[in-house]
């Protein structure tokens, strides 16, 4: 499937991950892909933008998600006593150098994300599955021989509306509805075929 993404999905699909390493999170989620949508160049930023989601609607978006080992439990009851473990990660890199509490715990989070990261099937979520599936059924849809930002933006809107999951509460946290995405999407891709 990866082999029909042009560059700009593919970029979007490196910073996901790019994203969620950074945090520390086991798998690409939703909120990732979401992120990597509003950042890389494509007709999904366009419209992302157009709708008022941007890099930071989508950080909030992320703040919502737990990360690394942790879970998202473990990280509100955190951030409920004042402690943001992103603040803690990054005063100890600035401090000791990148990759520092990796380094703190010998044998355990540094291997075990090396070990999840080797494929890349396992660390994409079963949200990110259900969207990137979506994607090329959009792009079909739409009769185009490529899947492209626009396509994965498609396709997260449509696990939105076929999942139990946490991606419908995600897209409404962003602001998002699925007409007005669909709307927008095939007015951008009709506006740069012209």
């Amino acid at each position: 499937m990866f082999e029909k993404f042009d560059a700009d999905a593919r970029q979007t699909i490196v910073a996901a991950k790019s994203k969620a390493l950074a945090r520390g999170d086991q798998q690409i989620g939703a909120a990732h892909l979401l992120y990597a949508l509003t950042v890389t160049d494509g007709v999904a930023a366009r419209v992302l933008a157009g709708l008022g989601v941007h890099a930071a609607t989508a950080e909030q978006a992320l703040g919502t998600v737990g990360g690394g080992t942790g879970g998202a439990g473990s990280a509100e009851a955190l951030r409920a006593i004042g402690i943001d473990l992103g603040e803690v990660r990054r005063k100890a890199e600035e401090s000791f150098g990148e990759g520092a509490l990796d380094r703190v715990l010998p044998g355990s989070a540094a291997r075990g994300r090396a070990r999840r990261w080797a494929g890349e099937r396992s660390s994409l979520d079963q949200d990110v599955r259900t969207a990137l599936g979506m994607s090329l059924t959009a792009a079909r849809n739409l009769h185009s021989g490529y899947i492209g930002t626009e396509h994965l933006l498609l396709g997260l809107v449509g696990a939105g509306e076929r999942s139990a999951s946490a991606v419908p509460g995600l897209l409404a946290r962003a602001g998002l509805d699925a007409a007005r995405v669909r709307k927008r999407v095939v007015a951008e891709m009709s506006r740069a075929a012209s």
